[in-house]
């Protein structure tokens, strides 16, 4: 019985040994190889190789404790101590997982977090903003009500696409949509299907649950916007959500369930301090409106808030790890191909709305920053308005390069002449695209 009694505790050391080498393993490979080119994180990647670091020290001095535990029967008492912390942790890790999927990742009604996962049979699930009332996303995203019975232009993309303007008056969908009802038909109506936080594959996914919905739809526009799309969809990650807000996971199922950084109790602790450390004025500023009445001041470019600094200097990290890494495209593009596929089989026209990355286009910004135009964002300019593909694309760094009060002072995000100018631009461009497609010797899209 002794001996049986001393095998259990052999296997049952070793089996924790085993573990803390997987977490070893998933470290080493996640974060020291080439297996993920640009990482799993883009925002603080320099903290988080430092937490990672620590982590492969720690786990490495849990391994020679518990080898030596399991091979002479020293440092029991320690070794002990540590599979109750794994027990412990485990235990912690899976209930957050049970409570964030029903009460917070699936719940479009949780109040807390700002997105929610909608499954998608075979597909990644779609990544949808929360409702303030706290009810599901409209299936077509408009009111049946308001419906003019005309065509319908699907808007897919960001924040730049859900709007940053006061109003209806000067936010960049709305200003298309009356551009396009002035110069081609009364009754078009856009879409507005925009998330704030979204990525290109995302915006597919959208793509793909709205076509599954039977939705009417003439025209699909993707607006790409080059501050932070290629760095939120990067090889090998895909995006999901947990405690409410978008993070970045591996594909692989062993790194996803044995590095540290992945697990859901590391992904809201980190939520947890960021909500505890930053100015509650900044994250207003930033994830919200004016209100109220249109802006159209032009104001010159102040003193550069650290807030705005910290947001430029990491897009700008952002962009040359995406512009130097070999594959650093290949998530957008290949997203980007997909929606064309979809608009090709649905024989709809496709467009890509191309936004600079604010430094790129700002001159004023660059001045008081004391930085030149970024090589790596004139790179990543380059390969989205030649090496992408679309029926038509719509270049907005030309409207916007060196004109003055285009952005919000706070963030990179276009301030209300911004959106309106974008709104004229990008609504004049369709508007003649589509009237020449509905001329009467061409096929009409309002028949397709």
């Amino acid at each position: 019985m002794g001996a049986f009694q001393s095998y259990g505790i052999f296997w049952r050391r070793a089996l924790f040994a085993a573990l803390t080498a997987g977490i070893i393993a998933a470290i080493i490979i996640q974060d020291h190889t080439g297996y993920l080119p640009l990482g799993v994180f883009n925002t603080g990647s320099a903290t988080m190789a430092k937490l990672s670091l620590g982590c492969l020290a720690a786990a490495g001095v849990v391994l020679v404790i518990q080898v030596i535990e399991m091979l002479s029967g020293r440092l029991a008492p320690l070794g002990g101590t540590i599979r109750g912390i794994y027990v412990f942790l485990v235990i912690l890790d899976v209930l957050l997982i049970f409570g964030d999927r029903v009460f917070v990742t699936g719940n479009p009604a949780g109040r807390l977090g700002q997105y929610y996962e909608v499954p998608d049979s075979g597909q990644p699930p779609v990544i949808l903003k929360k409702d303030p009332t706290g009810l599901p996303v409209r299936q077509c995203l408009s009111d049946a009500d308001s419906l003019l019975d005309g065509p319908r232009i699907l808007f897919l993309g960001d924040s730049y696409t859900a709007g940053s303007g006061s109003g209806p008056a000067c936010n960049y969908p709305d200003v298309a949509e009356r551009v396009l009802r002035l110069h081609w038909l009364s009754t078009a109506e856009v879409v507005n299907a925009g998330v704030s936080g979204y990525g290109p594959v995302e915006a597919l996914s959208m793509l793909r649950w709205y076509r599954a919905q039977d939705c009417p739809l003439n025209a699909i526009v993707y607006n790409l916007t080059l501050e932070n799309d290629f760095a939120d969809n990067l090889p090998g990650t895909e995006r999901r959500v947990a405690a409410g807000i978008i993070f970045r996971f591996p594909h692989n199922w062993f790194l996803k369930h044995f590095h540290p950084l992945n697990t859901r109790l590391f992904r809201w602790a980190l939520v947890v301090v960021y909500f505890g450390r930053a100015s509650t004025q900044d994250m207003l500023n930033a994830v919200s409106v004016p209100g109220g009445p249109c802006d159209f001041t032009v104001k010159p470019v102040g003193e550069v808030s650290p807030f705005l600094r910290s947001t430029v200097q990491r897009d700008l990290d952002n962009a040359t790890r995406v512009a130097t890494t070999p594959g650093g495209y290949d998530e957008a593009k290949t997203a980007i191909d997909e929606m064309r596929t979809i608009a090709a089989e649905m024989k709809v026209p496709f467009f890509l709305v191309v936004f600079p990355d604010r430094v790129l286009a700002d001159a004023e910004l660059r001045a008081r920053m004391n930085v030149g135009a970024p090589d790596a964002s004139i790179k990543n300019h380059g390969v989205a308005v030649s090496a992408f593909h679309a029926d038509r694309i719509f270049d907005v760094y030309e409207l916007l390069d060196g004109r003055a009060g285009m952005y919000r002072e706070v963030d990179t995000h276009l301030s209300d002449l911004g959106n309106v100018a974008a709104g004229e631009f990008v609504g004049s461009g369709l508007a003649a695209y589509l009237k020449q497609m509905t001329a009467p010797d061409s096929t009409d899209i309002m028949k397709r």
